[in-house]
């Protein structure tokens, strides 16, 4: 929430530990983030430009039937959007840039996650 304030993503996540695998790390960053235990299913890794510096960035999806408990800390709000209002979003430049380049390669690969 403090070093984007403002702007939207799509994303849940963070940096891996030293030693930790992706899978590993978007697991703890969904508990941290979200209060949900899932099992990440790895879509993809691309290198991307990044906001602050270029980076590996790995794409997982999870899926879960429990509640959502956002860490306040983490970020100001959550709600669902369809892929129409999240592109509109990214228009509009209201979108964290790391968010909005995962996004543009999801569309164009056909990665859409939940499909």
């Amino acid at each position: 929430a403090t070093r984007f304030p403002g702007l939207h993503n799509w994303l849940v996540g963070g940096a891996v530990a030293a030693g930790e695998s992706y899978a590993a790390g978007a697991a703890r960053e969904l508990a941290e983030e979200l209060g949900v235990r899932a099992r990440p299913v790895p879509l993809f890794t691309f290198f991307c430009d990044g906001a602050i510096s270029p980076y590996w960035l790995a794409l997982h999806e999870a899926r879960t039937d429990g509640p959502l408990r956002p860490d306040p800390g983490e970020m100001a709000e959550i709600r669902w959007c369809t892929a129409a209002e999240i592109d509109a979003l990214i228009t509009a430049g209201r979108f964290v840039p790391d968010g909005a380049e995962a996004w543009e390669r999801v569309r164009k690969g056909g990665h859409l996650p939940g499909a």
